[in-house]
């Protein structure tokens, strides 16, 4: 009998990976159950909020190679969404910093996973038979896969 550490999606042992198909999950059907001008929306929300991810993680990559000007780091990343903070002492409660310093980065690469995805699948009209078999292939490979590889096998499964 297999264990939850032995079965499914925690077999994508890499953090990357298990955070990507994650964030693939939570979008995907959404998007396409959805009405055109709803997952419109959808989608510019979630442009906004992984816009926001990758700009944390940026932050995030600078403040560990310059400790000193955490509050100018975070004024010059953050005035790029349009807005100045107003108090730039608050870096150290970005919301991204504070809870997931490590995963925002999986946030982001997940976000980019999941557009490579939909726009395959769109290609193929669609065809949800093709995640399917990408997902079975991703499992059935076990091991730690790269993320690259998850991009090249989806690409072998839409173009096969």
């Amino acid at each position: 009998m297999a264990t939850v550490d032995e079965a499914g999606i925690p077999r994508l042992k890499s953090w990357e990976v298990q955070e990507s198909v994650a964030v693939l999950f939570e979008w995907i059907g959404f998007f396409w159950m959805q009405d055109e001008g709803l997952a419109e929306t959808a989608e510019t929300l979630a442009l906004l909020e992984y816009s926001r991810t990758a700009l944390s993680g940026l932050l995030e990559l600078d403040l560990w190679e310059t400790k000193a000007m955490p509050e100018s780091l975070y004024v010059q990343y953050h005035s790029r969404l349009g807005v100045t903070p107003g108090d730039p002492e608050l870096w150290c409660i970005d919301s991204f910093r504070s809870i997931d310093a490590v995963y925002v980065f999986y946030y982001t690469l997940g976000h980019i996973f999941s557009h490579e995805v939909q726009n395959r699948i769109a290609r193929r009209e669609r065809d949800m038979s093709v995640l399917g078999m990408w997902l079975k292939s991703l499992l059935q490979s076990g091991g730690r896969p790269r993320y690259s590889d998850m991009i090249d096998t989806l690409a072998g499964e839409c173009d096969g």
